[in-house]
């Protein structure tokens, strides 16, 4: 019997991601307390089905369009993109896109704000790349489409760009880049101490400014501590908090972990001393539970900006890897309801405290000098 040659490669292809549509759906449901919350099964699995029509560079781009229904930032494709142009991207309060990343040699671009990808309005390109998104708040979808727009493959999946290389326009002028040339971006990051005389690392430290406490708490992990060296340094954490007249505790970079590395400490932190937490869009999963509990208990202060995650989410993600295509997917396994009863999807700033594209490129930190003018 003549045989047509691909026919049986194009159906053996077809078939491997179906098994894997199916695989990683029967996981979900299995795994995920509650995975048709904010979609129906019928459209999930519609919009799965989909996904295995896609060219192969695109298919784990799929599986995350169809993720991003369940709106639920921790259930999501581990890599869905390989390849980033190197330029870093950031919403800001004002509601515009800037560049806060470049590389060493290409400094231009720093401080520029975005108007155009391949010559489509910035608007437009959202209202492609926010299919890509969780949307499980506002602050979740600004930092996706920020993230998103670095990658070129993911604006050929939706029509923006047509070849390799993206064009953006700004307002100082239009720089093109080629796929995959991100490397050795420096990041401008107003939130890095300069006074280098503090007790920790860079996933913990703190600083007695005077007699008020500041606490940077960038990562809920043990990271580069032995047990020992984590409780030596909790221990000293505890007695400086004692001897402050007030506590700045900062969540801004902390997108989560686990909550008991830290958690102990900061029950024991004196409950008659002024406490402000500083949040931002990367307060995210484990740092949310430092948040609520601290206003809850200690009566803390919020400050800075919108916190990044809802306060009652899904979370704890466990990995499921596709059989076929080897694809690596998070999904959630509980649901937290940090504030029972609420719908609330922003916790905002008690005190807000913008940061500005000038604070960005002068790496100056407003919550500096809000101490000074305020604490000091």
């Amino acid at each position: 019997m003549f045989e047509i040659p691909g026919i049986n490669t194009n159906q053996q292809k077809k078939d491997s991601r179906q098994k894997d549509i199916t695989f990683l759906q029967e996981n979900i449901e299995k795994i995920h307390k509650d995975p048709y919350r904010n979609v129906s099964k019928e459209t999930f699995t519609e919009s799965l089905n989909t996904a295995t029509t896609v060219d192969d560079e695109f298919f784990p781009l799929a599986i995350q369009e169809s993720l991003s229904l369940m709106r639920d930032a921790h259930t999501r494709v581990r890599k869905f993109s390989k390849n980033w142009i190197p330029l870093e991207f950031n919403y800001l309060n004002d509601g515009n896109c800037y560049v806060i990343g470049s590389r060493e040699d290409d400094k231009k671009p720093l401080g520029a704000k975005l108007l155009a990808a391949d010559n489509i309005p910035l608007d437009e390109v959202n209202k492609k790349l926010s299919n890509l998104s969780s949307k499980e708040n506002n602050e979740q979808l600004l930092k996706d489409l920020a993230w998103f727009i670095s990658s070129n493959e993911i604006c050929r999946y939706y029509g923006i760009s047509h070849s390799k290389s993206t064009t953006f326009s700004t307002d100082k002028e239009d720089f093109t880049y080629e796929d995959g040339e991100a490397k050795g971006i420096e990041i401008k990051n107003p939130l890095e101490w300069k006074d280098k005389n503090f007790i920790g690392n860079k996933y913990y430290k703190f600083i007695m400014d005077k007699d008020i406490l500041k606490f940077q708490y960038n990562n809920c992990t043990r990271g580069e501590y032995t047990k020992k060296e984590l409780k030596d340094f909790k221990k000293r954490l505890l007695k400086a908090s004692k001897e402050a007249k007030c506590i700045i505790i900062d969540l801004r970079q902390n997108t989560g972990g686990s909550t008991e590395i830290m958690r102990d400490v900061l029950d024991k932190f004196p409950k008659g001393t002024p406490i402000y937490v500083a949040t931002g869009r990367k307060t995210f999963s484990s740092a949310m539970h430092h948040l609520i509990d601290l206003k809850e208990m200690k009566g803390a202060i919020q400050i800075g900006e919108n916190a990044g995650q809802r306060p009652n989410r899904f979370g704890q993600g466990k990995e499921i890897i596709l059989p076929n295509s080897k694809i690596k997917v998070t999904c959630s396994s509980k649901d937290f309801q940090l504030m029972p009863g609420s719908d609330l999807e922003i916790l905002k700033p008690d005190i807000p405290l913008p940061i500005t594209i000038d604070n960005y490129i002068n790496e100056r930190d407003p919550l500096n000098d809000w101490i000074k003018e305020n604490l000091n």
